[in-house]
């Protein structure tokens, strides 16, 4: 198809439209030739001229001789309107003959080529081959894509999707991809090493150059630009009008990738949440010959990567490895989208996952996993131990820093419970009384199923289950302990009656705290049980430790 060029203020030589396909508002093309047009339902119509414009049908009118306003199409395939009393342009034709023949070549990418004729079940999108960079053909639709591809498409603009590498941001891209196409939007999708552009009559094009920033008939908000930004940097986005589009940006944490990006209208950021085992179980047939991913989901948490890609190592050999490289603090990072990019970020990304919940639009941090935090512990938990002070102080609204000090601090608090001695207390209340004095004698702990009343008195028990209802430890004769390093913490399913079973004088709770919880800790509910704060003291060569 000709598409003819017509620039602003610039006179047409009628010559010039000659044997080309226009397009009427009612998707019908028209083509122009000598004084008529050859419609292609009516056959030659003639062309009526009035005051140097050529109308045809009161809609379409299209100038021979005035100066024309600069609009654009990249297919041609746009609407042409003319005022026919005044010869004002309100639309009008734009070639773009010249860059379709050097910039956009017809696509030879079948992946591409192929996106009409996915099949979707509801669960599961199925694409005719291979996705790039991967070695699946189907796409588990996970409730999070429904949640954040509804908020995409509902406001537009700019987008940033985000989350711990290998979280799936890329297949998310291919989701999103697939449900635009469907809707016939104009694509524009950078996934290296491809550009490729969709336009809405459903034809596919490789950009060999990214239009000029100029082109404000490409660059405009009808169009969706998805940008991956694997293998990419800042620079290779910098090219972008991303203020002029719909444009989608999938990322790792990576400030460097979104300080720019950030500035002007801001983007919305959705932050994908880390999978759950029941969903890599729906996808393990995929990955049919990793045979021991419940086994590492257990270790490596909920990232497909790690799960079912990246194999050759052991799950353990992986989380020691990433550990060794890490110090003390790593261990403790809030990554997050401005977080920089390095190798160490890379190794750390490991051992501490983001995740989110419905709307996906905040995120928080935890460790990969249970067994994680625990090999953790094991070769950091020394030197833990004698920073537990400055990681407190520190770390203050840092969820991994009370994760990781919690599972130091409580045994550390069960091991002076069971020297005795006295502790400092006091009783929690609306007023402040004075601080008195626990005293607790040494008792050798004594491993148990739950609370019950024929328990030996004056010793230590503590739950086989780490999470027996609200309590951590209990002395018959003396009371029940619940030991914590988080400001938010409350009782649960605890009442008076529970704690009968320690004595008419011991049914009561101790909350066992650091230091920097000490003075400032305050009843919590249930407000009508008996609770006092105790101190425990920092780990110190002094008292042992």
């Amino acid at each position: 198809m000709t598409v003819v060029t017509l620039r602003r203020r610039m006179e047409i030589d009628p010559s010039r439209l000659q044997g080309t396909w226009l397009s009427l508002p009612s998707k019908k093309r028209v083509k122009v030739s000598g004084n008529s047009v050859d419609d292609e339902e009516l056959g030659p119509v003639e062309l009526v001229r009035n005051n140097n414009l050529v109308v045809y049908k009161d809609l379409f009118l299209l100038s021979l001789s005035v100066s024309l306003a600069e609009w654009s199409s990249l297919d041609g395939s746009e609407k042409v309107f003319w005022s026919r009393e005044s010869g004002e342009v309100l639309q009008s034709l734009i070639p773009r003959q010249e860059i379709i023949s050097s910039s956009f070549t017809s696509c030879k990418f079948s992946f591409y080529t192929n996106m009409r004729n996915v099949s979707d079940d509801g669960k599961w999108l199925n694409f005719p081959e291979l996705i790039p960079s991967s070695s699946i053909t189907r796409i588990f639709v996970r409730e999070s894509y429904k949640v954040i591809l509804s908020n995409i498409l509902k406001d537009g603009g700019k987008t940033i999707i985000t989350g711990t590498p290998g979280i799936g941001k890329s297949i998310f891209l291919f989701y999103l991809l697939n449900e635009l196409v469907k809707m016939r939007r104009r694509i524009f999708i950078i996934y290296q090493p491809h550009m490729i552009y969709f336009d809405d009559r459903g034809r596919v094009f490789t950009v060999l150059a990214i239009p000029p920033v100029a082109d404000m008939d490409f660059w405009k908000d009808d169009l969706w630009c998805l940008f991956d930004a694997k293998q990419q940097t800042s620079v290779d986005l910098k090219p972008f009008p991303y203020d002029n589009c719909r444009f989608v940006l999938s990322t790792s944490p990576r400030r460097d990738m979104v300080n720019d990006f950030r500035k002007g209208p801001p983007p919305k950021t959705f932050y994908m949440p880390v999978w759950a085992k029941s969903e890599l179980e729906s996808i393990s047939c995929c990955f049919s010959h990793v045979k021991d991913w419940c086994q590492r989901f257990k270790v490596l948490g909920g990232i497909p990567r790690y799960v079912f890609e990246d194999t050759r190592e052991a799950s353990d050999s992986i989380i020691r490895a990433a550990c060794a490289e890490c110090n003390l603090d790593d261990c403790v990072t809030v990554v997050n989208l401005a977080t920089s990019i390095s190798e160490k970020s890379k190794v750390v990304h490991r051992l501490i996952h983001m995740t989110s919940q419905t709307p996906f639009t905040s995120s928080t941090v935890r460790y990969a996993s249970a067994t994680a935090l625990n090999i953790i512990i094991e070769i950091k938990g020394q030197q833990a131990r004698r920073s537990l002070r400055d990681l407190l102080e520190a770390g203050v609204g840092n969820p991994l820093v009370a994760t990781l000090c919690g599972k130091i601090f409580e045994p550390y608090a069960i091991e002076l419970l069971e020297r005795g001695g006295e502790f400092q207390c006091r009783k929690l209340g609306n007023t402040k009384p004075p601080i008195t004095f626990l005293k607790i004698p040494p008792s050798t702990r004594l491993v148990v199923d739950k609370l019950s009343s024929n328990q030996t008195p004056k010793r230590l028990h503590v739950p086989k289950n780490a999470n027996h209802t609200a309590l951590d430890a209990w002395i018959p004769g003396i009371g029940a302990f619940q030991i914590t390093v988080g400001k938010n913490h409350d009782l649960k399913n605890m009442d008076n009656s529970r704690l009968k079973s320690l004595g008419d004088a011991a049914n009561k709770i101790y909350w066992l705290l650091p230091p920097l919880l000490f003075n400032s800790w305050t009843r919590k509910k249930p407000q009508k049980v008996d609770q006092y704060a105790l101190l425990i003291p920092y780990p110190s060569v002094e008292n042992g430790f």
